[in-house]
C-alpha cells in the first residue's frame, strides 16, 4: 500500500508512505533552490517516483493537505483571500470572527483547485487516474504529530494541539485520540491567531514574515525585562484568552494590513529588542495557559504538538517544564512542510487502520552517488582540489579540532528546516570567535542569532538540564545548560542566556556522524560540535554535489567533505 502525501502550498513537500512507514520525504525547495517555495512540489514528487523506482500505476492514493486553492510561488506575502476580511474587520468584527463566515469562504475557494496548475503537473506524471483525497490543514498537522510520535502504542488517550498562523480558515485545533480515532474538540479561527500577530510584528521590524519569526525569538533575551513588559502590555490589547481560558479572541478590531498599521502606531518609540522580547513574552503567556487549561479540562496529560507556532523552541522549553504535562512530543519541523506527512498518514489510516508507523529518523531525502560526485568534481576541477580520504570521519574530526570550518555532505539528506549532520556546516564549539568566523565565511546572518550543537547521546546530561530525560534528536526543543555545557559548547549556545537547541546524536540513527563527534571528543574532550545548515544565506540547504561545490566556491569554508572526498578551493 503506497500513499503519496502532497502539500502544494507554502513549504511545498511530498512524502511517500509505504505500508504505513515514511520512506521518502523532501521539500520542493531542495530541487528548485527557492527557499520555502510555495506551489506544487513537482520536482519532489518526480524524485520520489524515480528514487523509489515507482510509476503512477504503483501508487494507491494521493492525499492533499488542504481544502483551499494552492498558493502561487510568485505571490507576495499578503493576507490573500483574507484581505477582504481585514478591510471589513474594523466595521464588522462580529461577522469577521464568525467561524461559519470564514470556513464557508474557504470551502468555496476549494472548488477552484481543478483549474490550478497542479493538475497540469499531475497530468505530466500520468497521475490523474490515481484516487485523490483532500484533508483539512489542521487535521493534517494533528495526524502528522500523533502518528509520527508513536504515542498510539503507549497511551490510551492523547491530547493533540495544533497552532499556526492560518490554514483552511483556522489557526488552532484541539483534538483527542481515543477509541482508535482523532476526535476534534475545538478550533480557533484565523482572525484570532496570536501566531499571525507574531508574524505582523516580524514584518513591522523589517523581517520577512512567515520566515524570520525565529530571529525575533533570538533577539528577545537581549532586552531589558521592564521595557519588554511595556510592549507586552500593549500587545495584550490585541489578543486575549476567552473567559474560560480555552480559546483566544482578537479584541483589537484589526487584522492583516490594518493590524500592521495599528502596531506601527502603538509601538512607535519602542526599540526593536524591546518589541522582540515583548511579543515573545506575550506569546508564551498566552500559549502556556491555553494549553494547560485544555490539559486540565480533558485530564489528559500526554500531549503532542504541531503547527508552525511550535517551531518556537523557547515555548517548547517552557512546555517541557510544565507540571501539567507527563509526556510531550513536538513534531520535528512542524511547520507546513509537515503537512504532506499528515495527509499521507490520514489516507493510510483510511485504507488500513492502525498501519501508520512512528517516525524513526528524518534522513529521508536524496543521497549523492559516486557517479554524481565524480561528475561534479570533474566539472569544477579547474577551481577546486580534491582527494579521497581513507577515513573521512576521523580526518574531519582532526580538522575541526584544528579550528577549521567544515561543510559536510554525507548520506541521505535531512527532511525539514533543520540540518542534522548530513547537510551541515560544522565547527569547534568551544570558542566564541568561531561565531564571527562562520558568519564572515558563509552565513552572513544577524549577529544576535545563535548556532546549535550536535551532541553525543552519551554526553547530553553533562551539557543540558533535562530532568525528564526528554528525547531531543531534532533541534525542536531548547534546554538550559550546565556549567560544563557553557564551557564546552559556548559558540553553539545562545550568547546571552546560554540556552541550547541541541541535536542529540545516537549511534543507531546516524552511526557516521556519531563516530565523527566521538573522534572529535577523543581529540578535545568535548562531546559535541557546532552545527549549522549547509547553505548560503537566503538559500535552501544544499541537496546535490553541485550545490555543495557552488556553496564552497562562494564562501570561505575551509573544507568540504563530500561523502569520502575532501575538497577545498584551488589556491
Amino acid at each position: 500500500m503506497k500513499v503519496i502525501g502532497i502539500n502544494d502550498g507554502y513549504c511545498a513537500t511530498a512524502a511517500l508512505i509505504n505500508d504505513g512507514r515514511v520512506t521518502r520525504m523532501v521539500g520542493e525547495e531542495r530541487f528548485n533552490r527557492i527557499k520555502n517555495f510555495s506551489g506544487f512540489p513537482r520536482l519532489a514528487l518526480k524524485w520520489i517516483l524515480d528514487e523509489s523506482r515507482l510509476t503512477a500505476r504503483d501508487i494507491d492514493a494521493l492525499a492533499f493537505a488542504t481544502l483551499s486553492a494552492t498558493v502561487r510561488p510568485e505571490a507576495p506575502f499578503r493576507t490573500g483571500r483574507h484581505d477582504f476580511f481585514a478591510r471589513m474587520a474594523k466595521w464588522l468584527p462580529g461577522l469577521i470572527s464568525n467561524d461559519f463566515f470564514i470556513n464557508t469562504g474557504v470551502k468555496m475557494l476549494a472548488h477552484r483547485r481543478k483549474s490550478n496548475i497542479a493538475w497540469q503537473y499531475l497530468q505530466e506524471l500520468d497521475m490523474m487516474k490515481i484516487p485523490m483525497n483532500f484533508y483539512e490543514h489542521h487535521l493534517c498537522h494533528a495526524a502528522a504529530a500523533f502518528y509520527g510520535s508513536g504515542y498510539r502504542d503507549l497511551y490510551n488517550k492523547v491530547l493533540i494541539i495544533t497552532y499556526d498562523g492560518s490554514g483552511d480558515g483556522i489557526c488552532s485545533s484541539v483534538s483527542v485520540f481515543e477509541d482508535n480515532s482523532i476526535k476534534r474538540l475545538h478550533t480557533i479561527n484565523s482572525y484570532n491567531s496570536i501566531a499571525l500577530l507574531y508574524t505582523r510584528v516580524t514584518q513591522l521590524l523589517g523581517m520577512k514574515p512567515l520566515e524570520h519569526e525565529y530571529k525575533i525569538m533570538g533577539m528577545a533575551p537581549y532586552s531589558d525585562v521592564d521595557r519588554a513588559r511595556k510592549v507586552r502590555d500593549i500587545l495584550s490589547t490585541y489578543i486575549r484568552l476567552t473567559p474560560d481560558g480555552l480559546s483566544m479572541q482578537n479584541v483589537s478590531r484589526s487584522w492583516g494590513d490594518s493590524m500592521l498599521a495599528r502596531l506601527d502606531c502603538d509601538l512607535k518609540g519602542h526599540r526593536f529588542d524591546w518589541i522582540s522580547a515583548g511579543i515573545q513574552m506575550f506569546f508564551e503567556e498566552i500559549m502556556i495557559p491555553y494549553i494547560t487549561n485544555w490539559i486540565k479540562k480533558t485530564n489528559i496529560r500526554n500531549v503532542v504538538f504541531s503547527g508552525g507556532a511550535f517551531m518556537n523552541v523557547k515555548l517548547n522549553m517552557l512546555l517541557d517544564q510544565c507540571d501539567e504535562i507527563d509526556h510531550m512530543y513536538v513534531l520535528p519541523s512542524c511547520g507546513d512542510e509537515s503537512l504532506a506527512l499528515g495527509c499521507g498518514y490520514l489516507k493510510t489510516e483510511a485504507m488500513a487502520p492502525g498501519a501508520s508507523e512512528q517516525i524513526q529518523h528524518l534522513y529521508l531525502g536524496n543521497i549523492c552517488s559516486e557517479r554524481e560526485i565524480l561528475d561534479a568534481l570533474k566539472a569544477y576541477s579547474g577551481r577546486i582540489e580534491y582527494r579521497k580520504s581513507a577515513d573521512v570521519e576521523k580526518e574531519t574530526a582532526e580538522m575541526l579540532a584544528a579550528h577549521k570550518i567544515i561543510a559536510r555532505c554525507r548520506g541521505r539528506m535531512e527532511w525539514g528546516a533543520r540540518a542534522l549532520g548530513n547537510r551541515s556546516i560544522l565547527a569547534h564549539p568551544g570558542t566564541m570567535d568561531m561565531i564571527h568566523r562562520i558568519n564572515k565565511a558563509i552565513k552572513k546572518r544577524d549577529f544576535w542569532m545563535p548556532f546549535c550543537p550536535s551532541v553525543l547521546y552519551e554526553r547530553c546530561h553533562d551539557y543540558f538540564v533535562n530532568p525528564r530525560d526528554t528525547a531531543a534528536p531534532y533541534m525542536i526543543l531548547a534546554f538550559p545548560t550546565t556549567h560544563q555545557g557553557v564551557e564546552h559548547l559556548s559558540a553553539a549556545l545562545h550568547p546571552f542566556d546560554h540556552t541550547g537547541r541541541p541535536q542529540i546524536v545516537t549511534q543507531d540513527v546516524n552511526p557516521d556522524y556519531h563516530r565523527l563527534i566521538s573522534e572529535f571528543e577523543n581529540l578535545t574532550g568535548i562531546g559535541g560540535v557546532l552545527n549549522t545548515s549547509f547553505n548560503l544565506h537566503g538559500f535552501p540547504i544544499v541537496s546535490s554535489a553541485e550545490d555543495c561545490l557552488e556553496t564552497l566556491l562562494n564562501s570561505e569554508i575551509d573544507y568540504l567533505t563530500l561523502e569520502e572526498y575532501v575538497v577545498c578551493r584551488r589556491t
